[in-house]
């Protein structure tokens, strides 16, 4: 033997790792990766309100696709979507903050209203089987 584990069968490692789907997601990763880099290089290149200008593009056009991503919901799934930021955000903003009270004055009703707009919002999702 030529050396420290030269007798190891490894072929069954390179089966699972060269599998189609990791081999997808390494193309993935990769055209990311070169997206990045040419990003990089042309951000390098800008001057600094040039790079204001090109991050505040690129977050209106964001925002946009998020936009237009919600207005494709149906008008229940607005609605409980609406409904569950808001509770959420109460009993959030009640719970961690001491000046409204702390966790102590997070109501059984508060819970029992946010757990049926859960129920809602998984439903209007199938997030449950």
């Amino acid at each position: 033997m030529c050396g420290k584990g030269a007798g190891r069968n490894l072929g069954p490692f390179f089966f699972f790792v060269l599998t189609p789907p990791f081999v997808s997601d390494m193309a993935y990763v990769s055209k990311q990766t070169e997206g990045l880099k040419k990003m990089k290089k042309e951000l390098k290149d800008m001057t600094d309100d040039e790079r204001i200008e090109y991050w505040t593009k690129l977050r209106e056009q964001e925002r946009k696709q998020r936009q237009t991503a919600f207005n494709k919901l149906t008008d229940e799934q607005k609605l409980v979507v609406h409904q569950l930021y808001k509770q959420l955000d109460d009993i959030l903003d009640i719970a961690l903050y001491p000046d409204n009270g702390g966790i102590k004055y997070v109501s059984a009703y508060d819970l029992q209203e946010l757990e049926g707009t859960t129920s809602r919002f998984a439903h209007q999702f199938n997030l449950r089987q």
